[in-house]
């Protein structure tokens, strides 16, 4: 299991410089995939739901993300973590913790609480479809749970899924 200071230097080398919330919003993806894709956690460190987002509370206190190195990720663990650079690199702080608020995982936890590696991993699972699939249980999910998600979350989702 990777250390999450390895997994944000991974971050880091991939995106260059980004924003606090960027890096976290990034490691919270990281985190996700990993446990949809291999039923296990990435890194042991825990993710907490703040108001603009998630934030891994370790990273977060000690603020120190240049320690890390991203040589000691395993092949496995690095695919993760460039594939999620990949996909969301792009996605400014603001639209970042757009779609972060608006997903199970963060709508769940309680502010300040640690998010459920379960909620996140069946989450993130049900994302694997066919991009207009995808939207539509996102959608669907969110209105189960009585709420409506904004047009421009329903374009940074369509925008999220179509990469």
């Amino acid at each position: 299991m990777a250390e999450v200071h390895d997994v944000a230097a991974a971050v880091l080398a991939g995106t260059g410089p980004v924003s606090r919330l960027q890096l976290h919003a990034l490691l919270y993806y990281s985190q996700a995939w990993h446990l949809a894709l291999h039923d296990r956690p990435l890194f042991v460190d825990r993710i907490e739901a703040r108001r603009n987002g998630p934030v891994v509370s370790s990273v977060w206190r000690q603020g120190e993300v240049d320690r890390g190195d991203p040589e000691l990720l395993t092949a496995e663990e690095r695919a993760i973590v460039a594939s999620v650079v990949d996909r969301y690199r792009d996605f400014t702080e603001h639209e970042l913790a757009t779609m972060t608020r608006q997903e199970e995982p963060i709508r769940q936890a309680i502010r300040g609480a640690p998010l459920s590696p379960d909620v996140m991993a069946s989450y993130f699972r049900r994302q694997i479809a066919d991009p207009e699939t995808a939207v539509t249980e996102a959608v669907a999910n969110a209105r189960l749970d009585g709420r409506d998600i904004s047009p421009e979350g329903l374009m940074t989702l369509r925008a999220v899924a179509n990469r």
